[in-house]
């Protein structure tokens, strides 16, 4: 009986040795891409666990409330959330975490993503033809030459306040995670199409 409970004992000790580190987390969308945890988490989040020993890639999705857990093995770790190419990592700074697991529990490593957003809209003069070759300017330094439709559009725009104009006429717009926003058009009071 005193053998049996030692072996049980032992048993237990070295199965929870084997799995007793672990690293779980939350994938939140961070509206104004300030790093701060916003309350909505985001699902079907696809992470990367990289083991550098190894050099061994595994790839874990979140659950429906954006949670994920990752059992460890002693080594050292590189964990890193996959970004779609109309996507920023805004938490933690640099996009990842750098884990060196002995029998720790890492939790609350989390991370915040911003979905980058878009203005577009068309411009017309007062006979209402939209109008090719209007140079377009955002107040990020950037402009945008109207196609032959009259239409202009800023892409990847990440959080903030942005001024749309041509010479004198403004849009001023506000940008949050994932805002597409469209037919901000500019009508040129002194523009006719020849």
């Amino acid at each position: 009986m005193k053998k049996e409970l030692v072996l049980i004992f032992f048993s237990i000790l070295i199965i929870n040795q084997v799995n007793a580190a672990y690293i779980e987390g939350t994938i939140f969308k961070d509206f104004d891409g300030n790093g701060i945890l916003e309350k909505e988490t985001i699902s079907n989040v696809n992470l990367s666990l990289f083991n550098i020993e190894k050099f061994e890639e595994i790839i874990i999705t979140t659950n429906e409330n954006g949670y994920y857990k990752f059992d460890l093995q002693r080594g050292s770790y590189i964990i890193t959330q996959k970004l779609n190419n109309d996507e920023i990592f805004t938490y933690p700074e640099f996009g990842f975490y750098h884990i060196i697991a002995n029998d720790e529990i890492f939790n609350e490593k989390n991370f915040g993503k911003f979905k980058l957003g878009k203005i577009s809209g068309y411009v017309f003069n007062l006979n209402d033809e939209k109008l090719a070759n209007i140079r377009v300017y955002s107040s990020n330094n950037f402009s945008y030459l109207t196609n032959s439709e009259g239409y202009y559009e800023f892409t990847n725009l990440e959080a903030g306040n942005y001024t749309i104009s041509i010479n004198e006429n403004k849009i001023d717009v506000a940008i949050t995670s994932g805002k597409i926003l469209e037919n901000n058009n500019f009508i040129l009071t002194n523009y006719i199409q020849e």
